[in-house]
């Protein structure tokens, strides 16, 4: 299991195989969640490539769904 989590680390550490802490901290009111997307964005892309094979049939059948659903329309 991975987890993705702040520099004070979730509870949830202690089960986790991989720990990869992001540093939230932002000059404002409100912590940034940028740092953990990037990571996840970073951690999704890496995979995709990997596994291009079965990811991209996923997807197709993914929009596919989308696409018949109408729930989710393309902005024109």
């Amino acid at each position: 299991m991975v987890l993705i989590t702040d520099r004070w680390l979730s509870p949830a550490a202690a089960h986790a195989r991989h720990v990869m802490t992001c540093h939230i901290e932002a000059p404002s009111a409100w912590d940034s969640t940028v740092s953990l997307l990037v990571l996840v964005e970073t951690l999704l892309a890496s995979v995709q490539d990997r596994t291009w094979d079965v990811t991209e049939g996923r997807l197709k059948r993914l929009e596919e769904l989308y696409a018949r659903s109408r729930f989710f329309r393309r902005h024109r």
